[in-house]
């Protein structure tokens, strides 16, 4: 990892924020259940059985009358096969190789659903108990299906059904060891990153038009947050792109956005401010952005007074603060702490130790943080 300021900060960069392996939440793709309408399922034999059993018992009841037992087990049996024979199956794609797969989703761009079915053939490919895991893995990156996912996102940025397992397939294959490297590397070598926030931007116009009693589906905006904090984690050429992609002001906003919807803000908050954590931490432009340009000591003390009970969100929002806190280029480092004292920041520090007294890398954090700014508090404000 990269050196750090103190050692709370060295606590907070070790672990399960170091490339997300270590995540306590199980990996989001690592099933695919599916998303939007499934596809219309072919006839199958199967489906005549529910019929005939039917047709079996209604005639062992009419005509022997006295085996009634026998006239319920049928019964039953045929309402489990019609519930089986009727049970949604995943549409798979009829085509062999990843090569393949990839090769379709290049020819057939303009198609969502082939999209679609493309990148759940994929996750299914890569998937922890597939026998050639680790091979597919490197043939995505190798034959430009890297490539292919990212055009697809730009083409399709508000086809939801799509876009959910495409950031869940990128996801996995950043975070997963055997293609992390080469991932990054064409990420970076080709500016792929752009494609990635074509959905998001989509998501927050439509989210800025959205009523209190409609809130939107935060789903895909999770997805996304996830991507882009993987790839930014422990990359400086990643947080170079971010930084030139105004990713710190994006995610800023979508905490601000959302900050009406109490469920979504809940669901977001962990993702956005992990995805911050990564963007920004130790990088000058990034920390600029978001002090300078977001007001982002502000909306960051507002996002932890409204979840103080989350632990993911009051670690790494807090791992932001601590970072901004100790050095912002070209920010009178006097005038950001009195700011970050008047927007409210102690009393969350309070709440959080008090919260999370067993988590020692929060508390650590927010007793350094709360020890410098009670300091500073009563400093008088050099105008």
């Amino acid at each position: 990892g990269r050196g750090q300021p103190a050692a709370a900060a060295r606590v907070i960069t070790s672990g399960p924020l170091t490339g997300g392996r270590e995540f306590s939440m199980a990996d989001p793709a690592e099933l695919y259940t599916g998303v939007g309408k499934a596809p219309p399922q072919p006839f199958t034999w199967l489906k005549l059985l529910p019929p005939v059993i039917f047709t079996l018992a209604v005639a062992e009841l009419y005509f022997w009358h006295l085996h009634g037992v026998a006239s319920v087990v049928l019964f039953i049996c045929a309402a489990i096969a019609h519930v089986e024979a009727n049970r949604p199956k995943p549409h798979v794609l009829n085509i062999v190789g990843t090569a393949r797969i990839i090769k379709h989703m290049h020819d057939r761009l303009t198609d969502p659903a082939e999209q679609m079915e493309s990148v759940i053939s994929l996750l299914d490919l890569t998937r922890s108990a597939a026998s050639r895991r680790v091979e597919t893995l490197e043939e995505i990156v190798r034959e430009r299906g890297l490539h292919a996912v990212c055009e697809a996102l730009v083409q399709h940025p508000k086809t939801s059904s799509f876009v959910v397992p495409a950031y869940q397939l990128l996801y996995r294959v950043v975070l997963a060891p055997e293609s992390r490297k080469d991932a990054i590397a064409v990420f970076n070598e080709d500016s792929l990153m752009g494609s990635l926030l074509e959905p998001m931007r989509a998501w927050m116009a439509a989210a800025r038009t959205a009523t209190k009693e409609k809130p939107p589906e935060p789903t895909l905006l999770v997805r996304g947050l996830m991507v882009v904090g993987a790839l930014a984690d422990s990359n400086t050429d990643m947080q170079d792109g971010a930084a030139e992609l105004d990713v710190p002001e994006a995610i800023v906003s979508v905490l601000e956005t959302t900050a009406k919807w109490e469920a979504v803000h809940d669901e977001l908050a962990p993702s956005a401010l992990r995805c911050l954590f990564h963007v920004c931490y130790q990088h000058d432009e990034c920390k600029s952005a978001l002090i300078v340009r977001a007001d982002g000591v502000r909306r960051l003390v507002r996002t932890l007074t409204l979840a103080p009970s989350q632990m993911e969100a009051q670690l790494h929002g807090l791992g932001v603060l601590y970072d901004c806190m100790q050095h912002v280029p070209g920010v009178d480092m006097q005038w950001l702490r009195h700011h970050a004292v008047d927007a409210g920041v102690i009393p969350v520090l309070k709440s959080a130790i008090e919260t999370f007294p067993k988590v020692q890398t929060i508390v650590d954090t927010a007793s350094q943080l709360k020890e410098l700014l009670e300091k500073v508090a009563k400093e008088p404000v050099e105008l």
